[in-house]
C-alpha cells in the first residue's frame, strides 16, 4: 500500500502498542495521531481532521464506545448544518479494537458507526488488510460526494435535446446524433428496454432540419395485430367493418417529418413486406384502397431485439432490416454508464418535487452507491420509478437506504450487516474468558476466510490471493470450517 494523504488517529491506554502500530503504519500515512484516553483524543480531533481512527474498547477506567457515541452525536448536528449550507463533511472511518469484548459490544460499535471489528492480538497484515478496504470504501463515498455536489451543473452542461448523460457513451452518442440529424438518412435504433430510444429518435428530429414538421411515434406491440395496418396505413369507407368513413394513417400524418417505428421487431410479417414496399417506392395505399398516396417521411426505426437473431429464426424480413439498418445506433444500458446515475437521479426528483409540491431533498452517499451498484434491468425508466417512490417515501430531507426500493437497497444493506453477520458465525470467542490460543487462532482464520469471500463475492482464487494462501489450502481450509463459498456469489 502506497502512501496517501490520509490521516489516521491511534486511541489506546498501551503506550507500546500505539507505537508498534505507528512504526507499521508510518509510512502509509501522512499523519499519525496518538491518544491514551478520551481527553486526549478529543482534543486531537477538535484540532484535526482524521480520516481513520483505531479505537481500543478499554481505556483504563472509560470506554471507546464513548468516543464512538459522541462521534456519532456530532456527525448528525453537522449533518443538518452542513446541509443547509449545501456541504457534506466527510466523516471518519473507524476499526474498533478489544482483547476481550463479548458479542454484544461488538454489535454495540457497529451500531454506533464503526465500519469494522478486530480481535486483539492481531497480525499487522490483517489490520493493513481491513484499512485498505476502508479506504477503497472512502475513496469511493468521495467520488460519489463529488458526483452528487456536480449533479445541478451537470445536468445543464449534459443535456442533449433532452437527454442527459455526461458519460463518453452518451457523449459519443451526442456526437453522432448531431451529425445523422442534418441528413435523411433511414436509422435503426437498437437498445434495451427503458435506455431512452424514442428521446434519441425525437433528438434527431428536433435537431434536423424537419425540426418543425410532425414527429410522429408508434408502438408496434402496443396496437393489436388486426388494427395495426389500418393504423399505419389508414383506411377507406367500407373497407371493412365498423370502417365509417376515411381515415388517414399515422405514416400519412408524419408525411414531411419523421415516422418513429418503435419494437419494430413485433411488426406481423405481413406488414413488414408492406412497409418494404413504402421504404422502396416511397408511397401508401391505404386499406381498400388501390390508390398510390406519395410519402415524403424520414424513418426512424428502434428494437430492443437482436433483429440478426429474428432474421434467423424467420421472423424479421432481412430486405427490410438493410433497408432500414442505413446507420445503426446503440443506445448503452444504464448499468455500462454509472457514471450518469447520479445526474439522472437529481434530475428526476427534481421533476418531480415540483409536480408533488414536495422539498427536493438531499441524497445519502449510501444511497447512491446502491444506486450506482445495482444491474438496472429496466434502465432509465426503472431509475425514474425509483426517483418517484424515492421522494414519496421519504420523510425528512434526506433519501436513506430505507427510502428506496429493497431491490435495489439489498446489496448495501447486506455489506452494512455483515460485520455482525460475521460476527454471529464466529467472529468472536463464543467464551470471552477463553484464553486457548488454539480455538482463538481458529476463530480469528474462520472470520478471515468468510471476510474474503466476502469481498470476492465466492470467487475462490480471489480469496485465496487475498489471504495470501494457496486456493489448494483454501478448499481445505472450506471444508474444515464447513464454509459454502457459494452463498456470498
Amino acid at each position: 500500500m502506497s502512501r496517501t494523504s490520509y490521516s489516521l488517529l491511534i486511541l489506546d491506554d498501551e503506550p507500546i502498542f500505539r507505537k508498534t502500530l505507528r512504526l507499521h503504519l508510518e509510512n502509509e500515512y501522512s499523519y499519525i495521531y496518538e491518544a491514551q484516553n478520551l481527553a486526549e483524543a478529543r482534543q486531537v480531533l477538535s484540532a484535526s481532521h482524521c480520516d481513520f481512527i483505531l479505537c481500543d474498547w478499554k481505556l483504563k477506567k472509560e470506554s471507546g464506545l464513548t468516543l464512538l457515541q459522541e462521534l456519532k452525536q456530532k456527525q448528525h448536528q453537522s449533518a443538518n448544518k452542513n446541509q443547509a449550507q449545501n456541504e457534506i463533511q466527510p466523516e471518519p472511518s473507524i476499526i474498533f479494537m478489544s482483547a476481550h469484548a463479548s458479542e454484544e459490544v461488538a454489535l454495540k460499535a457497529i451500531e454506533l458507526g464503526a465500519q469494522d471489528f478486530i480481535v486483539k492480538p492481531f497480525e499487522i497484515s490483517e489490520l493493513k488488510f481491513r484499512l485498505k478496504r476502508l479506504l477503497e470504501s472512502k475513496e469511493l463515498q468521495q467520488r460519489l460526494v463529488q458526483l452528487e455536489k456536480a449533479n445541478e451543473t451537470h445536468a445543464l452542461e449534459h443535456c442533449f435535446e433532452g437527454i442527459i448523460g455526461h458519460s463518453s457513451q452518451m457523449q459519443s452518442l451526442f456526437k453522432l446524433i448531431k451529425r445523422v440529424a442534418q441528413t435523411s438518412s433511414k436509422l435503426l435504433i437498437q437498445g434495451e428496454s427503458g435506455t431512452g430510444k424514442e428521446l434519441v429518435a425525437q433528438a434527431v428530429h428536433r435537431y434536423g432540419q424537419s425540426a418543425k414538421t410532425p414527429f410522429v411515434a408508434v408502438n408496434c406491440a402496443a396496437i393489436p395485430e388486426a388494427l395495426i395496418e389500418s393504423e399505419l396505413f389508414g383506411h377507406i369507407k367500407g373497407s371493412f367493418t365498423h370502417a365509417h368513413s376515411d381515415r388517414i394513417g399515422l405514416i400519412e400524418e408524419a408525411n414531411g417529418g419523421t415516422f418513429f417505428l418503435d419494437e419494430i421487431g413485433e411488426l406481423p410479417l405481413n406488414l413488414q413486406s408492406k412497409l418494404l414496399r413504402l421504404l422502396q417506392e416511397g408511397e401508401i395505399r391505404r386499406v381498400g384502397s388501390n390508390h398510390p398516396i406519395p410519402i415524403d417521411v424520414r424513418f426512424i426505426a428502434a428494437t430492443h431485439k437482436n433483429l440478426e437473431q429474428e432474421i434467423q429464426a424467420q421472423r424479421f424480413r432481412e430486405d427490410l432490416y438493410y433497408r432500414l439498418n442505413v446507420i445503426p445506433i446503440t443506445v448503452p444500458p444504464l448499468r455500462e454508464r454509472t457514471e450518469d446515475i447520479p445526474i439522472l437521479f437529481d434530475h428526476f426528483l427534481r421533476q418531480m418535487s415540483l409536480r408533488l409540491n414536495k422539498t427536493l431533498p438531499q441524497i445519502s452517499a449510501e444511497v447512491l452507491q446502491a444506486l450506482i451498484e445495482y444491474d438496472w434491468p429496466g434502465n432509465v425508466r426503472e431509475l425514474q420509478n425509483c426517483a418517484e417512490y424515492s421522494l414519496i417515501l421519504s420523510s425528512n430531507q434526506l433519501i436513506e437506504i430505507s427510502d428506496i426500493p429493497e431491490r435495489i437497497s439489498q446489496k448495501i444493506i447486506l455489506q452494512k450487516n455483515s460485520l455482525q453477520n460475521l460476527t454471529k458465525n464466529g467472529h468472536l470467542s463464543p467464551d470471552p474468558q477463553d484464553l486457548s490460543i488454539k480455538k482463538n487462532t481458529q476463530i480469528l482464520e474462520k472470520n478471515l476466510i468468510l471476510k474474503a469471500l466476502q469481498l470476492s463475492k465466492g470467487v475462490k482464487t480471489q480469496a485465496a490471493k487475498s489471504l495470501e494462501i494457496s486456493t489448494k489450502t483454501l478448499l481445505y481450509k472450506l471444508r474444515d470450517y464447513n464454509v459454502d463459498p457459494d452463498q456470498f456469489s
